[in-house]
């Protein structure tokens, strides 16, 4: 993430950002004149990028002999508006929540198919699992497979914010696609369930599947290998009872997980 990347947070477009770090280098501060010749561009559009910026809280105005100079804010101070954004949108979802369910229009279920062709297919069904109200998720997980279409940033990323969130993981993996033991623990941490909100079993052996799937709430999210690379998540209640019912009895036909029956 760059700095644009968080400005854009607060509002602020490619052109305004740039003014802004243009006069966060001038310590001094500058009038429209000088800053429009350092970023060579007219001074109209310098005028529109300052006006923003100071509505934004981001730049503040000044005055001297030769007329107005213009500030970019300290750190402190940019800090404080990020802060108060973030109280704002807290606010802001705790109000829609309340809203939402005080509204008069019935709820109505409908099933969904949504296709994720991009390379992080798997990132957006991380955050789709996420942001699930369910407290447990089903996995059934070729994870040497999936090492191959998804980051170990992104794994490390899922794993920190699932367990920050309380959300418990069960997971089996077949028993061909399992990964070494010092690799499971470099990559995704401690492998007691109590630390990790997380189990683990391998399935028998004549188990075997490349494509991953995960059952959470109303859906099931499937994740194919690097050799078709896609993913999918299907929101059908109908479809997860029958994948959560599938997964319990594969569950009790798996082994546990230890660092003896995992790979070497």
């Amino acid at each position: 993430m760059t700095i644009a990347d968080t400005l854009a947070q607060l509002g602020c477009s490619p052109a305004e950002t740039k003014t802004f770090l243009a006069l966060a280098k001038e310590g001094q501060g500058r009038g429209v004149l000088a800053l429009s010749r350092i970023m060579n561009i007219p001074r109209p559009t310098i005028y529109v990028h300052l006006k923003s910026l100071m509505e934004k809280g981001l730049v503040r105005r000044g005055l001297d002999e030769g007329g107005s100079i213009f500030y970019a804010e300290n750190y402190h101070t940019i800090a404080a508006l990020f802060e108060e954004k973030a109280k704002a949108v807290r606010l802001s979802g705790k109000q829609f929540q309340e809203l939402w369910e005080q509204r008069d229009i019935p709820e109505q279920y409908q099933s969904k198919f949504f296709v994720h062709t991009s390379p992080k297919a798997a990132e957006n069904i991380f955050r789709d699992v996420l942001h699930s109200r369910d407290k447990e998720s089903l996995w059934v997980w070729p994870i040497v497979e999936m090492m191959k279409v998804v980051s170990d940033t992104a794994f490390s990323h899922f794993y920190n914010e699932r367990v920050a969130r309380k959300l418990k993981a069960r997971i089996i993996w077949p028993q061909k696609r399992t990964m070494n033991v010092r690799e499971i623990e470099d990559v995704f941490g401690s492998l007691d369930p109590k630390e990790s909100l997380r189990t683990i079993r391998i399935a028998p052996n004549d188990i075997d599947t490349t494509l991953g799937y995960a059952v959470y709430g109303n859906k099931v999210a499937f994740i194919s290998s690097k050799r078709e690379n896609y993913g999918f998540v299907i929101d059908s209640k109908e479809l997860a009872d029958m994948h959560r019912s599938q997964f319990e009895h594969l569950w009790k036909e798996s082994k546990p997980f230890s660092k003896s029956n995992g790979k070497r």
